[in-house]
């Protein structure tokens, strides 16, 4: 099976058990029926590599954390964006002269 155009970065499962979210270096992420193995939904491609990511243990959210510092938060039902953290951690601290 061909999941992604280039090498999978990342993978997670949800805390039930029936999805599989992944990550490649193409910068899509993908959920994957567990019980088929099919393609359920791809997440628009990020501005840069998804390193980082899974489901919160009620499994209504997930988080993306990008090579950049960057975090996306997606709620579980339709995989929309609910919370962005757009600057990575360390430009955020020296903006706040921390």
């Amino acid at each position: 099976m061909i999941a992604h155009e280039d090498p999978v970065l990342r993978l997670a499962y949800s805390p039930d058990g029936s999805w599989l979210v992944t990550s490649s270096w193409d910068k899509s992420v993908k959920l994957w029926n567990t019980k088929t193995m099919e393609q359920a939904r791809v997440i628009p491609n990020q501005h840069d590599w998804v390193l980082s990511l899974g489901f919160s243990p009620d499994g209504k959210k997930l988080v993306l954390g990008r090579y950049d510092g960057s975090l996306s938060v997606y709620e579980t039902v339709h995989f929309s964006p609910v919370a962005e953290l757009l600057e990575p951690p360390s430009t955020q601290r020296a903006q706040l002269g921390r």
